[in-house]
């Protein structure tokens, strides 16, 4: 079993490089996929990039290399569209490879041509100007699009090495690869301490269980009353969804904090937030669908507010953590169990959103997360 390399780059400008890099990881018993050496499946009824997209996810590892050339754009029906709205910008091969890489959290190791990463420290100074200008005013010495500048942007927070020749690759990959096989000795020491820690959490959660079942038996006989016994039970409920209503809004903001809504208002949005957003499935799949996060983050926010808007035009969400959606439909949902307890937990929404849109400022109650 060998280690999978995606090799990802455009072809014809660094097809000897692609090649040298095959032959380097044939060395150290790594097998490299390029799509050129036959190593892609290629799906029936499917592109060959998208076939490529599929075969980055079977990888363990990728190396990005970013030369002069922008590359070809993917295969989907709204590039055209999108060229004209993004003044010709679109999303090439290679850029949805390490897209498809970065969502399955794959190690990406990212190596630009040296010169033209100097030309990107031009273009960054002086982006403002660069990006009033249309193709045709303005050319580049070494890229031959300024979408390779606006790629490089988008990964750049990311660790990024420069090179000249292959070997300033070769040298920094045996390098990082040697690290990351010391890294895997070194976990290795420490896995027995893991399984104490495991065994310990495990036997805990079992007592805790137990000593649950334990308690309730005590109280049941302590509390003779059934009345009582399922008050304290209902108490107990309470102080849980109020915990966590409060941290289920610690992830949302809104644009406006100074707006003044009736009980009517409130009411219906807190309604509305429960239904349409916390209880909607499809928000998570139509978020985890998109390659490109920030498009996510806009589409997610724009039902929420398309939701919003039925109630109020200036209730509008400017942030919106996704696992709001995951955290109430796992674990406060399921506490949700009578109607006692769903009218608290619409009251005490209801005194969140309140408290939220109807002052200047928000501050969430002293609570330990």
């Amino acid at each position: 079993m060998r280690p999978r390399v995606f090799i990802s780059s455009t072809y014809y400008d660094l097809k000897f490089l692609r090649e040298s890099l095959d032959a380097f990881f044939s060395t150290i018993n790594f097998e490299s996929i390029l799509f050129e050496a036959n190593k892609v499946t290629f799906e029936i009824g499917k592109t060959l990039d998208a076939s490529c997209f599929n075969e980055v996810k079977t990888c363990q590892m990728m190396v990005l290399v970013v030369g002069g050339r922008y590359g070809s754009a993917i295969s989907e029906q709204n590039i055209i569209e999108e060229k004209n709205i993004y003044d010709k910008e679109y999303i090439s091969i290679t850029r949805k490879e390490y897209e498809t890489a970065l969502k399955q959290n794959i190690p990406v190791f990212i190596f630009v041509e040296r010169n033209v990463f100097a030309e990107f420290q031009t273009y960054k100074a002086n982006k403002s100007f660069y990006e009033r200008l249309k193709d045709s005013e303005f050319k580049f010495f070494h890229v031959d699009s300024i979408n390779v500048f606006r790629f490089i942007e988008f990964f750049s927070s990311k660790g990024i090495k420069t090179f000249e020749k292959l070997d300033d690759i070769v040298s920094y990959l045996k390098e990082q690869i040697s690290g990351m096989f010391y890294l895997y000795l070194e976990s290795l020491k420490v896995v027995e301490n893991q399984k104490v820690i495991i065994d310990a959490v495990s036997e805990l959660k079992s007592l805790t269980a137990s000593m649950n079942e334990m308690v309730n038996a005590v109280g049941k006989i302590v509390i003779k009353n059934p009345t009582d016994y399922d008050k304290v039970i209902s108490n107990q409920l309470e102080i849980l969804v109020t915990f966590f209503t409060d941290k289920l809004m610690s992830g949302c903001s809104f644009q406006n904090t100074d707006l003044t809504l009736n009980s009517t208002q409130l009411n219906k949005l807190t309604t509305v937030f429960i239904d349409e957003i916390l209880s909607n499935e499809k928000l998570v799949e139509e978020y985890y669908k998109e390659y490109k996060f920030e498009k996510s983050e806009k589409n997610l926010l724009t039902a929420i507010n398309s939701a919003l808007m039925k109630i109020n035009k200036d209730v509008i969400v400017i942030d919106f953590e996704i696992f709001l959606i995951d955290d109430y439909q796992e674990k406060l949902k399921p506490l949700i169990n009578t109607n006692a307890i769903k009218k608290q937990f619409k009251t005490e929404l209801k005194s969140v959103f309140e408290i939220m849109l109807n002052s200047h400022e928000y501050r969430h109650k002293n609570i330990d997360f």
